[in-house]
């Protein structure tokens, strides 16, 4: 007694609602019984009244009143249930007695008389009844409830075909319009309906039925009855437990709700806390009422359907996902590839395919081809060392022709940094670089005509003065002082027009460049003892901040020179008396930092010449030149003009020294950036690279392990 008592606790502590309640009447009656055992036992005996004696048998009429009362009201117990399984399990005691008594006899008759005849009988006896107990216990089942109690279902068997049905169903409507007519042929109901919460409207409204008419006004508020009373017991709401004790107004509700929607029984569907559905039922067509085991198949039917229709919804929310998605993709303008870290193409729109001129069928080793051998390289470097690309400009080999294209990889990561994959944009700029040939078209022929404007006047001022000299000469050729004074004004003009025709072939069709390897400190050293003597004439300082590292660069050396002289002359040239020239050397692994300062500060301009597929990774290394000084600075609105052909802020030269460093950097596929600081002075940066590979070099290129080799000044 006492440990049943104890498992009801247990019970009641996980249990809420009615069930709570069932198990509450039960103490109650026990607590009672107990109080009166006690005063009746102990207390008044102890006071010396002992005729109470005679009324102590009556001491535990609260239990099975206070019980009796619950099963009414209830249903703590389910009569039907007792008698089907003491029957069940009467009939299976007789026939295994039956069975037992069987093989004891015939295994007695067999054994010869022994001490251990007996024990041998009854081992074996004890064996046969564990083999056939749960098959007996079964077909007797099955056989009591189909002919004394007309039972036409089975509990397990339904929630088993339900169990495999669900989580093969992933479409909601079809999922709810199984469940209900799974209901209504395996048990027998005359009408049946599922209401669903519309999260909006917090309303519930029919979503499929059988047997329930458009006219039956199917609609549920927050608010009901119906709602309040399934929340509040989170059970089965049933028609005929109402109709036995109903005197509260919240029961006669109940009531009246349940007889106006037609219905004899609710079933709640929970998804945790919140009522998700509510699945009405009629009579049963054998006119019976529910059962407890009825009940509890409904509350364990009501969690699986309540499951499968959440992994319903997830599954359609992925599947408008992946729709949505799709559309996105597949109506950009560029092309989108997603490649994991096992080089496996996981995605890829139809812009992509058209550029890589791909059909439907295709996969990810012909997508990988597609791209190239630069673009796999790329890949792989961004696998392993998680560098991205920007804007890369690259050729698509498809066919006979090649697409040009801008070209962005970027990794992929989940939030805790864990490698996914690298994303690939791919933009066709076909169009883009046919506009862009018509404007350079454009460019070009604007710009000859400056370029010839520019000559004829650099050219037109000395003949003014050849042509003046001329004139004159057949009325003075006796002047001895103006032949030797125009004369030498006259070579002199001549000389200028022979530079200018010089700088514009070198401009124009400069000379291959002579690749070998070459010290950029000497270089840079040479070129400023040139200079030393005109600066020490302005009174200009020029210092130098060397790298201790010595390195290998391939490069002209006159060439490099050249672009010195250029800058350092323009400097010279720039700055007052007293200025000063800072001459430094640095290394860097690439040049996005320029690129990232250009963007930022509008007095300033970058040009790199790198190879597309080098910018911005580490593999190539940059010898660095920075010559700063402390002049004027260069208008922002003149920066960008600096490097083009005759243009110059200063009143001689003739504007094309810096057009020729901009051909020279090309030439080494470095890159220049210039900033200028209004009245504090301009910043020269010379980047060559340090690894480059050129067919015209004499040398091959250093590896760049190998390129910071010290080498002997």
């Amino acid at each position: 007694m006492t440990y049943s008592i104890h498992i009801l606790y247990k019970k009641s502590v996980r249990y809420d609602g009615i069930k709570r309640l069932q198990i509450q009447y039960f103490y109650f009656g026990v607590a009672v019984a107990l109080f009166l055992a006690t005063v009746t036992n102990f207390i008044l005996p102890v006071i010396n009244i002992w005729h109470a004696e005679s009324f102590v048998p009556l001491v535990t009429l609260p239990v099975p009143i206070t019980v009796a009362y619950a099963i009414v009201k209830y249903h703590l117990m389910d009569i039907t249930v007792i008698i089907r399984r003491s029957t069940i399990y009467a009939a299976l005691s007789v026939v295994l007695g039956i069975i037992y008594f069987a093989v004891g006899l015939i295994i007695s008759n067999i054994l010869p008389i022994s001490e251990y005849k007996e024990t041998i009988t009854n081992m074996v006896s004890a064996i046969v009844m564990v083999l056939i107990f749960v098959p007996a216990r079964e077909s007797i089942q099955h056989v009591i409830e189909k002919t004394l109690f007309h039972t036409r279902y089975s509990h397990p068997r339904i929630l088993s075909d339900s169990t495999v049905m669900f989580s093969s169903m992933h479409n909601l409507n079809g999922l709810l319009q199984y469940a209900i007519q799974h209901l209504y042929d395996s048990i027998g109901i005359d009408k049946i309906c599922i209401l669903l919460k519309d999260e909006k409207t917090q309303h519930y409204t029919p979503k499929a039925g059988i047997n329930f008419s458009s006219d039956d006004r199917l609609l549920l508020s927050k608010n009901d009855a119906i709602v309040t009373w399934l929340y509040q017991n989170r059970t089965v709401l049933s028609k005929d437990q109402l109709n036995r004790f109903t005197h509260s107004k919240a029961e006669r509700l109940l009531e009246d709700t349940l007889v106006s929607l037609d219905t004899d029984s609710c079933i709640p569907i929970f998804q945790e806390s919140n009522l998700f559905g509510i699945i009405l039922l009629g009579k049963k067509v054998n006119k019976k009422v529910f059962s407890q085991e009825d009940i509890q198949m409904f509350l364990a039917f009501s969690g699986q359907l309540a499951m499968a229709a959440k992994n319903a919804r997830l599954y359609l929310g992925l599947q408008e996902a992946k729709t949505y998605r799709d559309n996105i993709l597949h109506s950009l303008k560029s092309g989108v590839i997603v490649v994991d870290i096992n080089e496996e193409v996981t995605l890829i729109n139809n812009e992509a395919k058209r550029i890589l001129g791909l059909r439907e069928t295709i996969t990810s080793e012909k997508i990988l081809k597609s791209l190239g051998k630069d673009t796999h390289q790329l890949l792989r470097l961004t696998f392993n060392y998680d560098t991205e690309y920007q804007n890369l400009e690259t050729f698509i080999d498809r066919k006979s022709k090649k697409i040009p294209c801008s070209m962005t990889i970027t990794k992929l990561k989940t939030e805790d940094g864990q490698k996914l994959g690298s994303l690939i944009i791919l933009t066709d700029t076909t169009e883009l670089k046919l506009l862009q040939t018509e404007k350079q078209h454009a460019d070009r022929l604007a710009y000859l005509g400056a370029l010839a404007a520019n000559i004829a006047h650099e050219i037109k001022n000395p003949l003014v003065a050849i042509n003046t000299y001329f004139q004159l000469l057949p009325h003075k050729k006796n002047d001895e002082e103006f032949n030797n004074g125009f004369q030498k004004i006259a070579l002199k003009e001549i000389g200028r027009i022979n530079r200018i025709i010089e700088d514009m072939l070198n401009l124009a069709k400069p000379s291959e460049p002579l690749m070998q390897p070459i010290d950029p400190h000497s270089a840079i050293l040479d070129t400023i003892n040139f200079l030393r003597n005109t600066a020490v004439e302005k009174g200009i300082k020029i210092t130098t901040v060397l790298e201790e590292k010595r390195c290998a660069l391939i490069a002209d050396e006159d060439k490099i020179k050249q672009v010195l002289l250029n800058i350092l002359q323009n400097s010279l040239d720039a700055l007052p008396r007293n200025g000063s020239i800072k001459v430094s050397t640095s290394f860097m692994d690439n040049l996005s930092e320029f690129r990232r300062m250009a963007k930022l500060n509008p007095n300033s301009v970058f040009f790199s010449f790198t190879s597309p597929f080098l910018r911005d990774t580490t593999d190539t290394l940059y010898f660095v030149i920075k010559i700063s000084d402390n002049g004027a600075g260069i208008p922002a609105e003149k920066i960008s003009h600096i490097f083009e052909p005759f243009f110059t802020n200063k009143d001689k030269g003739t504007g094309l020294g810096l057009a020729m460093v901009y051909r020279i950097i090309k030439d080494h596929e470095g890159g220049i950036y210039i900033e200028s600081r209004k009245g504090t002075g301009t910043d020269f940066y010379i980047s060559l690279p340090l690894n480059r590979t050129n067919t015209n070099a004499t040398t091959n290129s250093l590896p760049k392990k190998e390129a910071l080799k010290m080498v002997e000044e």
